[in-house]
């Protein structure tokens, strides 16, 4: 599994399935917290053409139900992570998004990660988590 830089809390690598490490070229990276990186990465793929989603590696340093959701949502196939959420492998299972993780905990202590344990519809999801989005980001202003 890669390691993350000293303060990178992700990256997105291009990959082709079966490259080494050494392989791998690092096409978006980010420090920011919560899940600004995943939003970040999605005005990114909006704006780039970076090759098929099988090509296209993300690591991120925590994978919960909200970032398994934009996860989905980028349509990317393969993700690596230091800690999971069981409630997030079940959506990455039901999407055939393969993942490989450090550590497994039930659910990650965060408030996002409880709004959305019931949520199974992935428009609902991501209208909830630009919510709480707009609102981090204007409390920061």
């Amino acid at each position: 599994m890669n390691k993350l830089p000293d303060g990178v809390t992700l990256q997105l690598y291009f990959s082709p399935v079966g490259a080494t490490c050494g392989d791998q070229d690092v096409l978006f990276s980010s420090s920011k917290k919560w899940l600004h990186p995943l939003f970040e990465l999605e005005v990114f793929l909006a704006s780039h053409s970076v090759g098929e989603s099988h090509d296209l590696l993300l690591r991120d340093t925590i994978v919960g139900r909200a970032a398994a959701f934009l996860i989905l949502r980028m349509r990317l196939r393969r993700v690596e992570t230091d800690l999971v959420s069981r409630r997030a492998i079940a959506l990455l299972k039901e999407h055939s998004i393969e993942f490989e993780a450090t550590l497994t905990v039930d659910a990650i202590d965060c408030m996002t990660e409880e709004l959305l344990k019931d949520i199974s519809d992935p428009v609902t999801a991501y209208a909830i988590l630009s919510e709480r989005r707009s609102k981090a980001n204007l409390a920061v202003r």
